[in-house]
C-alpha cells in the first residue's frame, strides 16, 4: 500500500501545487512549451531529412546486393572494364561474378535509376532476382525493350527516350519488392543494350560476387583484389551506400549543431522561468517546508514539473518535425541528390522520436535542476518568514 500511497501523494501534489501555478501563469508555460517544441522539431526534422538519404540508399543497395557477399566498383565514375569479370570469375571461391550497369538516366519526365544486367545476375537473390531475372527471359524478343518500374509512368507497349536511345516497354514490373525498389523509379535493361544507352561500351560499374559454401571470405577478396589489379575497388557491397552517406555528412553534423544550440538556448530558457517560478512559489514552499516537506521532495516536484513540460513540448515539436521533414524531402536541392543513385524517399528512423523527447525531457530537468538549487538554501525557521522579511 505504500507505494500507492506515495505515488498518490505525489499526484496530488503536482496537481494542487506545480500544475494549478502552470496554468496560472499561462504565458510562461506556454514560453517553455514552445523553446521545447521547437528543439524537438529541428531534430526531428533533421533525423528525418538524413535518415530519408541514407536509409534509401541503404535500401537500393541492399535489395540490388541480395545475397552477394563482395563488390568490384570504379573508382571514378566512369566505371572500369567488362574485361575484369572473366578475371574475377576465374577465381577460387568465386560462385557469381555478376555485371552490372548502375547509374542515371534522362526520361522526358526526369531521370531514372538504369539498371543493366545479364542472366549471372539471377544468382543474388533478393529482390534483385524478381527485378533483374525476370526481364532476362524476355530479352531475346525486343532488342530494345526494357521492362520499368512501376513509378516510371509508363505502360506495356509505350516507346520512350531514354537517354540517347529510343526503348519500348516489354512489361511494367509490379509487385511489393519490385515497387520498392528504389521507389518504382527504375528501368531493367539488357547489359549490352544499358551500354549503348549510356555510351559506356565495355565498361562496367559494378560486379557483385556470391562465394561458394564454405569459401573463406578474407582470401576470396584478397584474391579478388590481385585479380583487379588496381583497375576497380573490391570491398562489401554496403560501401556504395557508405560513400554516398558520407557525402552528407558534414551537412548532418552542422544541422545537428543547430539543434544543439536551440537545446542550449531552451535550457536557458528554462533555467530563467523556473529561477522565476520558484521565487514566486516561496509562499508555498514556506508552507511545505513549514509541515514538514523535504528539500528533496519539493525539488524533485519541481523537476518533474519541467519534465512534463519537456515531454508536451517534445510530442509537439516532434509531430511538426515529422511534417517539415517530408516537405523538405520533396524539395531537396540537386547539390545533395545529384551524387545519390536512390530516389530519396521519407523514413523517420526509429530513434528519432524517443531521442528528441529524452532531449528535451533532460534539458528541461537539467535547467531546472540548477534552478531548483536555492530550494536548499532555505531552513526550516527561514521557510516561516514572509517573503521580503529580513532574517
Amino acid at each position: 500500500m505504500r507505494p500507492r500511497l506515495a505515488i498518490a501523494a505525489t499526484a496530488s501534489r503536482l496537481r494542487v501545487f506545480s500544475l494549478r501555478e502552470l496554468f496560472v501563469h499561462r504565458r510562461r508555460t506556454a514560453a517553455s512549451v514552445a523553446v521545447m517544441a521547437v528543439s524537438a522539431m529541428y531534430l526531428v526534422a533533421v533525423f528525418g531529412i538524413f535518415g530519408s538519404i541514407t536509409g534509401s540508399v541503404n535500401r537500393l543497395s541492399d535489395g540490388i546486393a541480395g545475397i552477394a557477399a563482395l563488390e568490384v566498383s570504379g573508382i571514378t565514375d566512369a566505371g572500369f572494364p567488362d574485361t575484369i569479370t572473366a578475371d574475377v570469375a576465374a577465381v577460387s571461391g568465386v560462385a557469381t561474378a555478376a555485371p552490372m550497369i548502375r547509374t542515371s538516366a534522362s526520361t522526358a519526365s526526369g531521370p531514372v535509376l538504369l539498371f543493366g544486367a545479364d542472366k549471372s545476375s539471377e544468382a543474388l537473390g533478393g529482390a534483385l532476382k524478381d527485378a533483374v531475372a525476370k526481364p532476362i527471359k524476355t530479352l531475346s524478343t525486343n532488342p530494345n525493350g526494357v521492362q520499368v518500374g512501376p513509378g516510371v509512368g509508363h505502360k506495356k507497349g509505350e516507346t520512350f527516350q531514354l537517354g540517347s536511345a529510343s526503348v519500348a516497354v516489354t512489361e511494367v514490373l509490379t509487385g511489393r519488392q519490385l515497387a520498392d525498389l528504389n521507389g518504382g523509379h527504375y528501368v531493367l535493361a539488357p547489359l549490352a543494350l544499358a551500354q549503348n544507352i549510356t555510351g559506356r561500351k565495355g565498361q562496367l560499374d559494378s560486379i557483385l560476387i556470391t562465394t561458394k559454401p564454405g569459401a573463406n571470405l578474407a582470401a576470396v577478396r584478397t584474391a579478388v583484389t590481385a585479380a583487379v589489379k588496381g583497375r576497380a575497388i573490391v570491398a562489401d557491397p554496403s560501401m556504395r551506400a557508405a560513400r554516398a552517406g558520407d557525402g552528407v555528412k558534414l551537412m548532418n553534423y552542422m544541422a545537428l549543431m543547430g539543434a544543439g544550440v536551440a537545446l542550449v538556448v531552451g535550457a536557458f530558457l528554462i533555467y530563467t522561468t523556473m529561477t522565476m517560478a520558484i521565487t514566486q512559489r516561496r509562499p508555498v514552499i514556506s508552507m511545505l517546508r513549514a509541515i514538514g516537506g523535504r528539500r528533496a521532495t519539493i525539488v524533485l516536484d519541481l523537476l518533474a514539473e519541467a519534465a512534463i513540460l519537456g515531454v508536451i513540448g517534445g510530442a509537439i515539436g516532434a509531430g511538426i518535425g515529422i511534417v517539415l521533414g517530408r516537405i523538405a524531402i520533396g524539395r531537396l536541392p540537386p547539390a545533395i541528390t545529384q551524387g545519390l543513385e536512390a530516389r530519396v524517399e521519407y523514413w523517420l528512423p526509429g530513434y528519432a522520436i524517443p531521442v528528441a523527447l529524452a532531449a528535451t525531457v533532460l534539458t528541461s530537468a537539467a535547467a531546472s535542476a540548477m534552478a531548483a538549487r536555492q530550494v536548499y538554501k532555505v531552513s526550516p525557521i527561514e521557510a516561516l518568514a514572509p517573503v521580503g522579511a529580513s532574517a
